[in-house]
């Protein structure tokens, strides 16, 4: 691999790295003091509200995270002026959607509050969280067109800023005002965040050739919402729908919910294993975007298998200790969870198989082939589905991890399939015109 790119991928993947790991601390160390402040029901409260506010943002943000990043990464080179409005785009469809789903979400907080929540006390905190969901969806955009800069050192400096800022601003707001306090620390926190976004997605910007976020995007790139946004916020939508119906699926079964809680502990064990390797999945697609949009076709390779390999190796060789002292890891919350290792044990193994299709599938979105990977996520979903309809009344917990197992692996098949036909289909293009530098626009319409 030419020494220049491993030098941009191995920089990238550390920065999101450092940043990623600095956020989650000082997150950690926030809510623990958090939780003091608020105490036990409010912060129950506190955490209600956030999980409205998770799922109104995935509607909200409008999948402006990738859309930014594929688009941007695959023109900043090229044609630097459609990078550039594609900035400017991205944050606006942003700011439209946020502030819909935000009004979408005070109308409802009556009724979320009360016949979801069983709480109408806290109708009045989801209220003001609605001015923390616009801030999340244009911070999706403002982090994906930095992602499609492969700004990873500013991403990395933002997320940190925003950790050190946010327990300061939140137990200040949490003293003065309880849970409402709080709510309104995060939407502070979230606007500040916005700012530094800001502040570094202009330096960008001003470092392009030409063309500025202002300009009004080309009729042309109007279908990027149809082709890539849309598909991406549904196959995004797939996620949760099927993770809580496989878990409600397992709390009907005898001993449901004790399996539900190993399946729990197992579940913070596998972030450990993907942590480095979703940092590296992360990277993965802008980098290959702009590969293909400078024409690059060995560098497209190369990197690639570089980001497959270490992902994989980096997987691997976190799964396996934490594999093999299962017994020993499980004892550390009591005596209940120590026949829970088999458990842990297929978890690794579940855990390595999405970290290796993290950037395995990163071809198929940075060909903008979003509707394809939509219907590879839903014959994904379907299989899982499927598989825990069957096994979980026989072996539980086990019987889910096998269900997810079995579907990772259907889609790992599908997936490299898919990249393959690809990869041929681009081998097979002599020379391509510069708005189609890969050559996929025939196979994609991308």
């Amino acid at each position: 691999m030419d020494s220049n790119l491993r030098q941009r991928l191995f920089r990238g993947t550390l920065w999101l790295t450092i940043g990623s790991f600095g956020t989650k601390a000082l997150s950690l160390a926030s809510s623990v003091v958090l939780a003091r402040v608020l105490g036990r029901t409010g912060l129950g409260e506190f955490g209600a509200v956030y999980s409205t506010l998770f799922m109104f943002e995935a509607v909200a943000s409008f999948g402006m995270n990738g859309t930014a990043a594929r688009h941007v990464a695959r023109w900043r080179t090229t044609q630097p002026r459609r990078a550039a409005m594609m900035v400017g785009f991205t944050c606006r469809i942003a700011a439209v959607t946020g502030l819909v789903l935000a009004a979408m979400m005070t109308w409802l907080a009556p009724w979320i509050s009360s016949a979801l929540l069983s709480a109408p006390h806290i109708c009045p905190y989801i209220r003001i969280g609605s001015l923390v969901l616009v801030f999340m969806a244009l911070d999706a955009a403002q982090t994906g067109s930095l992602m499609g800069f492969e700004a990873t050192r500013a991403i990395a400096v933002v997320g940190i800023g925003n950790g050190i800022v946010y327990p300061v601003v939140m137990v200040s707001a949490a003293l003065l005002d309880g849970v409402r306090g709080a709510v309104w620390g995060a939407a502070v926190c979230a606007g500040l965040k916005y700012c530094l976004n800001r502040y570094y997605l202009r330096q960008e910007l001003a470092g392009l050739a030409q063309g500025t976020e202002d300009e009004r995007v080309a009729h042309y790139d109007w279908p990027v919402l149809w082709k890539f946004s849309v598909p991406t916020v549904m196959a995004g939508l797939l996620v949760a729908p099927v993770a809580w119906a496989c878990n409600a699926w397992l709390v009907r079964q005898p001993g449901g919910y004790a399996a539900l809680g190993v399946l729990g502990v197992a579940a913070s064990w596998m972030q450990i294993v993907t942590f480095l390797p979703s940092n590296i999945g992360t990277l993965a697609m802008p980098v290959l975007s702009n590969l293909l949009g400078d024409n690059d076709r060995s560098g497209f390779r190369q990197a690639l298998l570089y980001k497959v390999m270490t992902a994989a190796t980096a997987a691997v060789v976190t799964a396996l200790p934490i594999a093999l002292l299962a017994n020993q890891v499980l004892r550390l919350y009591g005596q209940e969870y120590a026949d829970g290792a088999p458990v842990l044990m297929l978890s690794c193994a579940v855990a390595v198989m999405t970290s290796i299709l993290a950037p395995l599938g990163a071809p198929i979105t940075s060909a903008g082939m979003m509707w394809v990977s939509f219907a590879l996520n839903a014959i994904w979903a379907a299989v899982c589905l499927g598989g825990a309809f069957l096994l979980i009344p026989a072996q539980g917990a086990m019987g889910l991890l096998k269900a997810q197992l079995v579907a990772y692996a259907c889609l790992a098949v599908l997936v490299t399939l898919t990249v393959r036909l690809l990869w041929r289909r681009v081998s097979a293009v002599p020379s391509a015109p510069q708005d189609d530098p890969a050559g996929f626009t025939s196979l994609t319409g991308a």
